[in-house]
Formats: C-alpha cells, sequence, structure tokens
C-alpha cells in the first residue's frame, strides 16, 4: 500500500507519505510501514562516471577523418512531434533516426526520421556526405548492419 501512493504522489518520499498519514490525511496503518525501495528513484538518483573513450583495434587504425563512418537506424517506441517555429504545429512525428559516427575524429551526425525507409535513410547519407564535404572530408567506407543503402 505504502508503495502504491508513493507512485500515485509522484514518488514522494516515504518520510513525507508516512508524515500524512500521521496527520491523518492518508490511512493511519500506513504510519507504521517499513520504507521500502522504489527502483525508480534509485535510479533516478544514480549518477553516470566519467567513461574514457577506450579505442578498440578497429578505431585505431582509422586515422582520417571519413576513412570509416559506422552508421545505424533506430526507431522510437514514443515518436515526438517536429518543432515549428511559426505557424499552426505539425501534425507529423519523428518515429525514427539514422546515426553516423566517424572513427577517426568521433564526428557524430545525427538525421531523424518519420519512419525507417529505404527512401528516408538514403536521404540522410547524402546530408551527411554534404556536411562531410563542407568540412573538407571525404568518406571512403560505411560500416552498418543493414544494407538499406544498397536499394
Amino acid at each position: 500500500m505504502l508503495l502504491k501512493l508513493h507512485y500515485r504522489l509522484a514518488h514522494m518520499s516515504f518520510a513525507c507519505i508516512q508524515q500524512l498519514a500521521h496527520d491523518g490525511k492518508l490511512p493511519k496503518h500506513i504510519a507504521n510501514c517499513k520504507h521500502l525501495v522504489c527502483p525508480a528513484c534509485q535510479y533516478g538518483k544514480a549518477y553516470q562516471c566519467p567513461v574514457t573513450h577506450e579505442h578498440t583495434a578497429i578505431d585505431s587504425v582509422q586515422s582520417i577523418p571519413g576513412e570509416c563512418v559506422s552508421t545505424d537506424q533506430l526507431e522510437s517506441n514514443t515518436p515526438g512531434r517536429i518543432p515549428v517555429m511559426r505557424g499552426k504545429p505539425s501534425t507529423t512525428y519523428y518515429g525514427a533516426a539514422t546515426l553516423f559516427i566517424d572513427h577517426a575524429s568521433w564526428f557524430l551526425h545525427l538525421n531523424l526520421h518519420t519512419s525507417t525507409g529505404a527512401q528516408e535513410a538514403t536521404e540522410a547519407k547524402h546530408r551527411f556526405k554534404k556536411t562531410a564535404k563542407e568540412h573538407g572530408v571525404t568518406i571512403s567506407k560505411y560500416r552498418g548492419d543493414n544494407g538499406i543503402y544498397q536499394s
């Protein structure tokens, strides 16, 4: 019952919930319950330790930007709206993205899409090539786990 109230009250601390029970604003039997552990609260309190980049054997071979670029696509279960600065808000949603990472420079390029189709993926590849060309980089090789660019 205490954990259920903890969820319903937007993860309020157990001490505050028990104080409300002492004050008579919640059922009295909650006032003396044992404190529980909420996994979501524990995750929220956690912090990330600094991570050093440990280059693998594949990464150490590429020393020239554009020599090898990894690419992958991801699809979201909760798509986000396309932002509009002026006028009527958009009704289309981003639901996918294509990610490009250069092995030598660790340059990351992300393109948002409405689907994971081949047309949008190849358009993302062309946008990435254009961005690389603007920075004076020629892409030699792509690495990916699917053959979406062959279509």
